[in-house]
């Protein structure tokens, strides 16, 4: 949370995020051009980068940074942006993950019986227990239940 990361490739190009996640653009310097040293101004939207290019074997730097300004450091709008962009990654990963295990708890899986079996289970087994207690031979027990605690509209 508020900071900027700064990824360089090998290609010459740098991209911004705020926060970790939020992309702010990226700034090509050229091909061939590799990013030794980037630092920012803490007060500005100022980056200030040595770029490296080799020739013929050579390595060649600048000993004056090169400045990039990236304006939507400036701007309150790109930090709450940032700020709702991780929010709804945070709650989207969330409900990934609560919809995977309700599926697992529900369907079951290699080393255990999903949920959606113990209705029809535990039906069958008090079915059982009611013929061989009280002699019942037809019961219904979805009907009796019904007929017991009517649902009311």
């Amino acid at each position: 949370m508020n900071s900027i990361l700064a990824v360089a490739d090998n290609a010459g190009c740098i991209y911004y995020f705020l926060d970790g996640s939020y992309p702010l653009g990226a700034t090509s310097l050229g091909p061939e051009i590799s990013i030794p040293s980037l630092s920012k101004d803490p007060k500005l939207s100022l980056f200030y980068v040595h770029p490296r290019k080799f020739v013929e074997e050579t390595s060649i730097t600048d000993l004056q940074p090169a400045a990039i300004d990236v304006p939507l450091l400036d701007k309150r709008d790109a930090r709450a942006m940032a700020n709702l962009s991780s929010t709804a990654r945070e709650l989207l990963w969330y409900t990934m993950r609560v919809v995977k295990e309700m599926r697992h708890v529900w369907f079951g899986s290699e080393t255990h019986t999903g949920a959606r079996e113990l209705g029809p289970k535990w039906i069958r087994a008090l079915e059982t227990k009611q013929k061989d207690q009280f002699g019942r031979v037809y019961t219904t027990l979805l009907v009796e239940a019904l007929c017991q605690y009517p649902l009311i509209f």
